[in-house]
């Protein structure tokens, strides 16, 4: 049956609700993947979940999934579990009013510019009620307008900002945050990092989160001389209420943040992957972490460190890593994950790990840097 139904019908179906950049493999794919569903027997429950959970939405993209929704005989609006929207232009309320409530979306990605996304705010709480995480994605955007923007979604827990810089609007110092909202992930460089820190440490109130991801340019070291320590600063005050915390960074530099991690004192999982600078071997870098950590709630550690220093394979250091994991801080641990460029490295560190290794603990993997 689907070989026989005419390529509009099918394009009326998907439309560009999931464009990929490539237009003539979104044209052949997106058919394929229409077929692949309409070919199933009274179009599947499977085929529906699959084709509409994450949805893209422009000016383009907003009427054909309005008309879709109105011509299925099924909820398609309950399938949709993912939402992009990336409006050049304002406009588009009355096309989110005509769609209606998107009460399954847990995921909103905002892709437009901060007075699009202001003039339309109020529309967007309405339909995106049960949203549980709100991703900023673009040029700038003042932090003012995000703190602003998420207290009107009742289930926001998560926030991911994604900016090349944060405008000037600043926060009452009185400001309260919602209650619900515990998790941050940040993909900035340093600076403006910097600055979105500063404005956290002016309000009365430190937010306190319970996971924290934070994604630095590879071009940057996390806290380098001369430079606020924003991450200490913050770990200090309220680290011991972090249970994750992921730092990423292009080059360890002169890291002062790693004292600070003796106050996450309840971290339940740890995830760092920097890049050392020449005459840093990567090891030795991880005993550092390694020392530095006292909760006893730890059951998972990953760490990622790229050594262009040397490949030289030390097996003492290696056996006094193990020995320190050995320790009765790390009782609870039941992954201890090393990332490394070098596959040999995988071949012996199990060796010279015994302890670990005898746990359980011990996963050693090859990443391509």
């Amino acid at each position: 049956m689907a070989q026989n139904l005419p390529p509009e019908l099918i394009d009326l179906i998907l439309g560009e609700l999931q464009p990929n950049g490539n237009e003539a493999y979104n044209a052949s794919g997106t058919r394929t993947i229409a077929r692949c569903g309409l070919v199933c027997k009274q179009w599947l429950s499977f085929s529906r979940v699959h084709l509409f959970a994450h949805v893209e939405l422009d000016e383009g993209s907003l009427e054909k999934l309005i008309t879709i929704v109105e011509a299925s005989p099924f909820p398609i609006s309950s399938f949709i579990r993912c939402v992009r929207l990336s409006f050049r232009r304002d406009g588009f309320e009355q096309g989110l009013r005509a769609l209606g409530s998107l009460p399954r979306v847990k995921t909103l990605r905002i892709v437009m510019s901060n007075i699009v996304f202001t003039q339309n705010l109020a529309r967007l709480a309405i339909t995106f009620a049960n949203t549980s995480t709100v991703v900023f994605n673009g040029y700038q955007f003042p932090f003012g307008d995000i703190m602003d923007a998420i207290s009107l979604f009742p289930s926001l827990a998560d926030i991911e900002l994604n900016l090349a810089y944060l405008g000037h609007k600043p926060l009452l110092s009185t400001y309260r945050f919602p209650g619900r909202w515990h998790s941050l992930t940040i993909f900035m460089v340093q600076d403006e990092m910097q600055k979105l820190f500063e404005v956290l440490f002016s309000l009365d109130t430190i937010p306190v989160l319970s996971s924290l991801s934070i994604h630095l340019d590879q071009s940057h070291a996390l806290d380098q001389r001369g430079k606020t320590g924003f991450l200490e600063k913050y770990l200090r005050h309220v680290g011991s209420r972090l249970r994750y915390l992921q730092i990423k960074s292009g080059q360890t530099g002169h890291y002062v943040g790693l004292p600070a991690l003796e106050y996450s004192t309840g971290l339940s999982c740890l995830d760092l992957q920097f890049t050392c600078e020449p005459g840093t071997p990567a090891l030795r870098f991880v005993l550092r972490i390694v020392s530095h950590l006292q909760s006893r709630a730890l059951t998972t550690i990953t760490v990622q460190v790229v050594s262009h220093d040397t490949t030289t394979f030390v097996p003492h250091e290696w056996q006094q890593l193990d020995q320190a994991l050995a320790d009765a801080r790390f009782s609870s641990l039941q992954a201890f994950t090393l990332q490394t460029p070098w596959p040999i490295f995988v071949a012996h560190i199990p060796d010279h790990m015994p302890l670990s290794k005898a746990r359980g603990i011990l996963r050693v993997m090859v990443v391509h840097c």
